[in-house]
């Protein structure tokens, strides 16, 4: 499991564009309904055959952070 945390902070536009980018990255990735908690916590799952992308705009945590089956490493440089 890789983990890349994006910002110490709530941050829709960085969620966004993390989004955005593994969407652009893999266009074949299967995108599973955006769920969004009470808290406006939000979650966004990725699949790629059986490995999985979730990007996560976390009220709890207070930060957006990307868990996944797969390196992104090269795909968030910029953002890491």
């Amino acid at each position: 499991m890789y983990s890349y945390t994006l910002a110490m902070e709530i941050d829709n536009q960085v969620f966004m564009g993390a989004c955005h980018k593994i969407e652009n990255a893999f266009p074949s990735a299967k995108k599973e309904e955006l769920l969004i908690d009470v808290d406006g916590s939000m979650i966004q799952d990725y699949y790629i055959g059986r490995r999985k992308i979730r990007v996560q705009n976390d009220c709890d945590v207070y930060a957006v952070y990307v868990d996944s089956d797969l390196d992104l490493k090269e795909l968030f440089v910029s953002l890491v």
